[in-house]
């Protein structure tokens, strides 16, 4: 797992490392669009938000039975932009194709002001449904926010804790059960791994 504290240049020249021989210039592009979009943003942390997508590139492109595929990687660093940054899936398809405008809108929950009453029900039926590849993405952001979970409070952590439990080990189980493993001990473990409370 990542350090929470290492820089944005540094995990990027990390990623770089491990970019597929084709396919490389989608990466640099999805990234630059990603820094560019999450600029001024932090995480709840402190640190730079960039840094959470390219932690969740990282994790995808570090699993040996995984072949880095662009497309992958492009989604994980882009995995927020929607959501966060109000970007549109039309914006995103017409640089990135549709698959992964796709991939990165069924991750994007919809905004607080357009939230229906059975909002939560939806998005995770809508990401249980998703291409393979967007549920690892999913995986890989969650097992990302599991290790951060220290800075949050105390309440917050039991609730995310208890959502990974009831919404997303089901989906991990269907995708892969190794990451299911994973997500399974960090939603139970009181402390995160590396991080001193």
């Amino acid at each position: 797992m990542n350090d929470l504290f290492t820089s944005p240049d540094i995990l990027w020249q990390r990623l770089e490392t491990r970019l597929p021989a084709e396919g490389g210039n989608l990466v640099r592009a999805a990234y630059a669009l990603a820094r560019a979009a999450h600029a001024g943003q932090t995480r709840f942390e402190g640190t730079p938000y960039i840094v959470h997508p390219l932690r969740v590139a990282l994790l995808l492109a570090g699993q040996p039975d995984l072949e880095p595929e662009a497309r992958l990687l492009a989604a994980a660093l882009l995995h927020d932009v929607i959501e966060d940054c109000g970007l549109t899936r039309d914006e995103l398809a017409a640089e990135f194709g549709p698959e992964i405008a796709d991939w990165v809108q069924v991750l994007s929950k919809p905004g607080k002001t357009a939230r229906p009453t059975d909002w939560e029900e939806r998005y995770f039926e809508m990401v249980a449904a998703a291409p393979r590849p967007a549920r690892l993405v999913k995986l890989a952001d969650r097992l990302d926010n599991l290790v951060g979970l220290i800075f949050w409070q105390p309440e917050k952590r039991a609730d995310y804790r208890a959502e990974t439990r009831a919404r997303i080990l089901p989906i991990a189980v269907a995708t892969d059960p190794r990451w299911a493993a994973e997500l399974e001990r960090l939603s139970r473990n009181a402390e995160e791994p590396g991080v001193a409370e």
